[in-house]
This record gives structure tokens, C-alpha cells and sequence, in this order.
């Protein structure tokens, strides 16, 4: 599902432009409007998406053993989340010291990672209920939430994770629906709640809102059916890089972020979009050299547990399937 990682790769990149107007706001400058504006626009979708995403996902995960399963999660979610909590924590720093729990746990930008293994693990546990149920159940709750310590935005991201593992159990009824010309028509509310959170008064713009949730899964449905209408163009093609390796890339660019921002300011002074550019692009592209790197040891122990089991959990997995 090449256009998969096309849409991770999006909003990967909308992440990082998000967390770039955020950091320099940080460091004291002034943005401008249409930054906050171009980011607000999209961030009802960006986090949402990237959750339904992983969720498509899920069936496969299940079909290993539980071994395999919870070894994977382990060694792809929970240790690169808590290699770079301490790398942000010790470099750039937390609230909390280090053995606070709080130091590590919804405390920086990889909250992301840490609602996914809770996603993970709870689907574990109620793998048999249907799909459906389990959109329904934490979508109600999160009504009911205040976003206090992230229970909300767990609750509200808990629901998309589980609409991305219903639309794979109904998956001919999705193929069908991303055919139909009428699903266009499912574009409308979405577009409409980008505009309104772009000209809000919130830089955050309209995200985690339990009443629009509908109207945020619609704009999931009509992102999958516009990303399976890209072709390969250079500017596809790094999306999807940027999508196959998207841990990489959530993991190391906000740091790389915060170490680059103010030192920029300092040295060179310039004009703040030039400055929101110039950080960016540099940002991306360690990304990218990351990337490469991690093709190697040590270096891509910071991003999975050395598999010293890999054989025999080769095998556990061979068997299982």
C-alpha cells in the first residue's frame, strides 16, 4: 500500500512544521500569521491520521504470536520512546528529574509513541471485541474528558487507531467507498473544519474536539482516496521515504529542532519565515542522514533493542504463521 506511506510521510512533515512554528514561539520570535494559520489548518488531521494509519495495521500484528507481538512493541515503540525521552530530557530538558515517573511519561513530543504502545497492548487484551465497539467505546468517553495529564487526546486518538483497525476488517466496503466518485462529496465538512481551525483564535487550532470527530475520520477517507491518486513524482517519492522511515523522523527532528533554532537566531538574525525555512530543511535532511545511519550499529540502537533474539524469534514467527 504504496499510498500508505505517502500519507505517514505527509503528516510527518506536517508534524515537523508544527513543532518548528512551536519552538521557535519558545525561543521568544514572533510567527507569522499565515504559519500558524497553514499549520492550524491542518491540525485537526495531522496526529489522527497517523494513528488510523497504524491502526490499518493491527490485523497483521495480531496474526503473530504473543511473544512476537509484544517483543515487537517493545523493541520498535517502547525503547526508541524512552531512548529519546532521556536524550530530550538531558540535553534540552523536563520539568521533572529524571527519576520522577513524570520524566517519562507524557512529558515531551513522544506522548505519540506512548499512547501507541498503550493502543497496542490494550488490543492485545480485547482482540476478540468487534472493531466497531472498540471506535465507539473510548469516542463516548472522551465526551466526558477533560485533557488533563492527556486523557482526552488519548481517548479521542484511541478511537481513530481503532477506526483504522475497523477499516481493515471491512476492507472490501472500504475499497468500494474509496472507488465511488460520491466520496468526494465527504471532502466538504472536512475542508470547512480545516478553514475554521486555520482562522481560530488558537494557534493549536481545532484539534482533539470530540463532537468533530466524525468530521475528522471523514478526511481521513478522502486523504486515503487522494493518496491513491498520486502518481511518482520527486516530491511523492520523499514522502514516501520520509513514510517507511517515519519513527526515524518523529523520534530525532525535535530535537535537532530546538538544538538548531536558537543557535540560527544568534549567528544570523534572519527574517523569521526565511529562519522557519532554513530550520526545516535542515532538520529533514539530519532526518534523512539519520535515517541512513541507522542502517548500522550501533546507531540504530537508538531506535530498536539490539536483537540478539532475532533468529529464534524469526523462527517463532515462521512457525506462527
Amino acid at each position: 500500500m504504496v499510498w500508505m506511506d505517502t500519507l505517514r510521510g505527509a503528516a510527518i512533515l506536517f508534524v515537523v512544521l508544527f513543532h518548528a512554528a512551536h519552538v521557535l514561539r519558545l525561543a521568544g520570535l514572533d510567527i507569522p500569521v499565515w504559519i500558524d494559520a497553514f499549520n492550524s489548518f491542518f491540525g485537526p488531521f495531522r496526529m489522527p491520521m497517523l494513528m488510523m494509519l497504524s491502526g490499518m495495521l493491527l490485523a497483521r500484528s495480531l496474526n503473530k504470536s504473543t511473544g512476537i507481538y509484544l517483543w515487537g512493541k517493545l523493541r520498535l515503540i517502547a525503547w526508541p520512546a524512552l531512548v529519546w525521552t532521556a536524550i530530550f530530557g538531558v540535553t534540552i530538558g523536563i520539568k521533572y528529574e529524571w527519576w520522577n515517573p513524570l520524566f517519562w511519561v507524557n512529558s515531551t513530543y513522544l506522548w505519540y509513541l506512548q499512547a501507541l504502545l498503550v493502543y497496542y497492548l490494550l488490543a492485545l487484551i480485547v482482540r476478540r471485541v468487534p472493531p466497531w465497539v472498540l471506535v465507539l467505546v473510548p469516542l463516548c468517553l472522551s465526551f466526558f474528558t477533560h485533557d488533563s495529564f492527556g486523557l482526552h487526546r488519548l481517548l479521542f486518538l484511541m478511537a481513530f487507531f481503532f477506526f483504522g483497525h475497523a477499516i481493515s476488517a471491512y476492507r472490501a466496503t472500504f475499497d468500494k467507498m474509496i472507488r465511488s466518485r460520491w466520496t468526494w462529496l465527504l471532502a466538504i465538512p472536512p475542508l470547512l473544519l480545516a478553514v475554521a481551525s486555520a482562522i481560530s483564535e488558537d494557534p493549536d487550532g481545532l484539534r482533539y474536539v470530540a463532537p468533530l470527530w466524525p468530521v475528522v475520520a471523514a478526511g481521513g477517507i478522502v486523504s486515503v482516496k487522494v493518496a491513491t491518486k498520486f502518481g511518482r513524482g520527486i516530491g511523492v517519492v520523499g514522502l514516501q521515504y520520509v513514510g517507511r522511515n517515519s519513527l526515524i523522523f518523529y523520534v530525532v527532528h525535535r530535537p535537532l529542532l530546538v538544538w538548531l533554532i536558537l543557535p540560527l537566531h544568534t549567528w544570523w538574525n534572519l527574517p523569521i519565515p526565511i529562519h522557519f525555512a532554513i530550520s526545516v530543511a535542515i532538520a529533514l535532511l539530519a532526518c534523512w542522514g539519520m535515517v541512513e545511519l541507522a542502517k548500522r550499529t550501533p546507531a540504530k540502537w537508538l531506535f530498536e533493542i539490539p536483537a540478539f533474539r532475532r533468529r529464534k524469534l524469526k523462527e517463532e514467527s515462521l512457525a506462527a504463521s
